[in-house]
Order: C-alpha cells, then sequence, then structure tokens
C-alpha cells in the first residue's frame, strides 16, 4: 500500500511487490514494516525512514535492520526505541517511550 500526500508513506504487510515489474525501487518518505515483510520488499522500496513495528521478533528485526543498514535507510525500531508518531503537516517527527 502506498500513501502519498506531502509525505509518501509504504505499508510492507506481504509480498505483493513481487507483481510490480519496476527496475527502479519505489521512492518513499516512510517505509512501515511488519513481520510479514521481506528483504525482496525492503531491496523495492526506497526509503528515508523504515518503521518496525512492534510485530517484528528480535531476531527477524535484527535480519531487516542489516538490509535497512545496506540500504543506507534511516531505521526507528518500535520495540527498542518505543511508538513513533509523524503528522503529515509536521516536518519532524516525534518518538514516543513505549508505556
Amino acid at each position: 500500500m502506498l500513501i502519498t500526500g506531502n509525505t509518501s508513506i509504504a505499508i510492507a504487510y506481504n509480498d505483493s511487490v513481487k507483481n510490480i515489474s519496476n527496475s527502479k525501487p519505489i521512492e518513499v518518505d516512510l517505509l512501515l514494516v511488519n513481520r510479514n515483510c521481506s528483504k525482496m520488499v525492503l531491496n523495492m522500496v526506497n526509503a528515508k525512514k523504515a518503521i518496525i513495528d512492534q510485530s517484528v521478533s528480535f531476531t527477524h528485526a535484527n535480519r531487516l535492520i542489516s538490509t535497512l543498514s545496506k540500504n543506507q535507510i534511516a531505521i526507528h525500531n518500535m520495540r527498542s526505541s518505543g511508538y513513533f508518531k509523524h503528522s503529515l503537516l509536521e516536518s519532524t517527527p516525534k518518538t514516543f517511550a513505549s508505556q
């Protein structure tokens, strides 16, 4: 799913990207990553920042973080860094500690 406006957001919830025949990665501001996201999805999206949600296990998160780091994508892991809030009207996202 791709949401656009002042901020473009890609939600990587499965491998549906394999049906896309595009040689260039999709450019987005934010990539929301859940437990069903694969390396194939990460390699098809060029994001400024990836937000890894709490459904991702520590082991899977470490593999995703490795791939994201290789692609030079900033990372926010909700398990370790708390909640992530981004208003489409704001230029600077905020993070909050988990409750």
